[in-house]
């Protein structure tokens, strides 16, 4: 069951068995939003890395800089892996000109339901001592 552990006009951040969920809530992404969404998922994780579902399906555009924020060392901290779930035509343009030109550091997968997304992100969870 996801656990929301931060909550802001920005994003909503939860964690639900080793993935950290982010839904975003505003419908212009710029860089002042995007410093706002990586703040609090870095200060949700403590520390510890995870893997990303990011729920983008309200997002209508995002502007150069919160795409190049988002992609860079600082914006992918404590991050295995990620994927961007989008429902649109528009969200899949805006999601796969993101991966063309900002090359994100960390494996990136686009999606139109969670339930692919969260079994693509399996893989990356890291495993548990026994």
């Amino acid at each position: 069951m996801k656990e929301v552990i931060l909550d802001n006009d920005v994003i909503e951040v939860s964690v639900d068995d080793g993935i950290m969920w982010g839904r975003f809530k505003v419908k212009i992404f710029d860089f002042e939003a995007a410093k706002v969404a990586v703040a609090t998922r870095i200060e949700a994780c403590k520390g510890q890395p995870y893997p990303l579902l990011i729920d983008a399906r309200y997002v209508s555009s995002i502007t150069k800089e919160a795409r190049d924020y988002f992609a860079s060392p600082e914006g992918t901290s404590l991050v295995i892996a990620s994927c961007l779930v989008l429902d649109s035509v528009l969200g899949r343009f805006l999601g796969n000109f993101f991966l063309q030109i900002s090359k994100p550091k960390v494996p990136l997968k686009l999606f139109t339901n969670t339930e692919d997304a969260v079994s693509w992100l399996q893989q990356f969870k890291p495993k548990k001592d026994k």
